[in-house]
Formats: structure tokens, C-alpha cells, sequence
């Protein structure tokens, strides 16, 4: 699992059918196998989380042997965003554009180059209260 993971360059596989009772986690090289979901050798699920992702993973929760999910931090899209983002959260708009940006492989560029805050803004008003991103 682990070679295939790694041939096709994901940072996370979902499985289904694993059939190992109870909930564990097991590291594996660059990845670590979290499982989970049944008390019995039928079903469960399992994911395949690489060790460098790890820390944008807020919670794994194994529902039942069929349900399962990853919560993870917006740092996850990291790859996507460079550091030098104006804000840590973003609204509706920009998950969309982050989400165009990962489904085409693109990168959001103006956030990998070091400018000061005043140069990220987009609009400030007249009376210097209110800005835009």
C-alpha cells in the first residue's frame, strides 16, 4: 500500500474493507495507517496519511464499519498556498478558489513571495476603515 501511495505521490489514501478489529494507528515510513470502524474481521475503514501532513489533521473518527473522516486545518492546502498569506481563515470565495487551484494542479503564487500587508490589499476605503482582501 505504502509503495503504491508513494508511486502516485498522494498524501492521503482511503481503504475500505480493511477487516482488522478495533482502532489503531500504525507508521510505516513516510506514512502513517490509521484504521478502525469494527470489532469484528468484516469491514472497517482506514487511511493513509503522510507523516508531513500530519500536523494539519485536526481529528480522525471511525463512525462504524463503513463510516469514517478526516477533519483537517486549512494549513493542509499548504502545497496550494504559499506562508505569506494575509489572513490564516478565508471565506467562501476563497475555498473556492483554493479548491479550483488543487482540482488543476495550479498554485495561488501572489502568497509564496514575501510583500508587506499594505501591498496584499485589494481596496481600502476613503476613510481608511474598511479593507478588502
Amino acid at each position: 500500500m505504502v509503495r503504491e501511495t508513494r508511486k502516485y505521490e498522494l498524501d492521503i489514501l482511503v481503504i475500505q474493507e480493511i477487516r482488522w478489529e478495533g482502532q489503531d494507528s500504525i507508521r510505516q515510513g513516510k506514512y502513517t495507517f490509521y484504521h478502525g470502524g469494527t470489532q469484528s474481521h468484516d469491514f472497517g475503514t482506514g487511511f493513509l496519511i503522510k507523516n508531513s501532513i500530519l500536523q494539519a489533521v485536526q481529528n480522525i473518527k471511525f463512525v462504524n464499519e463503513r463510516l469514517s473522516y478526516v477533519k483537517a486545518k486549512t494549513k493542509l492546502y499548504r502545497p496550494t498556498i504559499g506562508k505569506y498569506s494575509l489572513h490564516e481563515k478565508t471565506n467562501n470565495n476563497g475555498e473556492r478558489l483554493i479548491t479550483f487551484a488543487i482540482s488543476k494542479n495550479l498554485l495561488i503564487k501572489s502568497t509564496y513571495f514575501e510583500y508587506k500587508d499594505i501591498h496584499k490589499y485589494t481596496w481600502i476605503s476613503p476613510n481608511s476603515r474598511s479593507i478588502t482582501y
